[in-house]
């Protein structure tokens, strides 16, 4: 096409604005640092590699992409599962990652068999990401190296979408 168009936004912001902004940026970036320490392992849905690399195992369950970002889902009458290493002897979380803006959605999050938390999405954090943290039970994890993570739709609903899901070292 001889003729396309494009627009570049910019914000304008003052001095005190801009600065803010920056000391904003570098302490997201401090806590992020932070965060990154402390993963033991990590699960990224919808992405074929860390779906192999986890075993996902699933049924009635799609995968899409949102905001840069891939997700699974599971229908009513499905579920999908994966492995994550855990530390034996460790205190640890799962942390999974929701769209804030999903609604209408209940779902059992399974540490092997057992409902760690149930789940529901309903407008959480309106307009971005948000994560949900959930102690590991100590004789959940005891001895083991392995656990396995299964969200399972309540009747008539959707499990997920799941943007993200990891085990974290326990900050205490």
């Amino acid at each position: 096409m001889p003729y396309e168009y494009y627009n570049v936004y910019f914000d304008l912001l003052t001095t005190a604005q801009r600065d803010q902004l920056a000391q904003e940026r570098a302490a997201a970036a401090e806590r992020e640092h932070k965060e990154m320490a402390r993963i033991v392992d990590d699960f990224s849905p919808g992405e074929q590699q860390s779906e192999a690399d986890h075993n996902l195992a699933a049924e009635r369950s799609t995968t899409g992409t949102f905001r840069d970002r891939s997700y699974r889902d599971a229908r009513a009458g499905g579920y999908f599962a994966f492995d994550l290493k855990v530390l034996p002897d460790t205190k640890q979380l799962l942390r999974c990652t929701y769209w804030g803006e999903d609604n209408g959605r209940t779902f059992d999050v399974m540490v092997d068999g057992q409902v760690l938390a149930t789940q529901t999405l309903n407008h959480n954090q309106r307009g971005k990401f948000f994560d949900v943290d959930t102690p590991l039970p100590a004789d959940w994890i005891k001895g083991k190296t392995k656990i396995t993570i299964r969200l399972q739709p309540a009747a008539n609903s959707t499990a997920g979408g799941l943007f993200r899901c990891a085990v974290l070292k326990s900050a205490e």
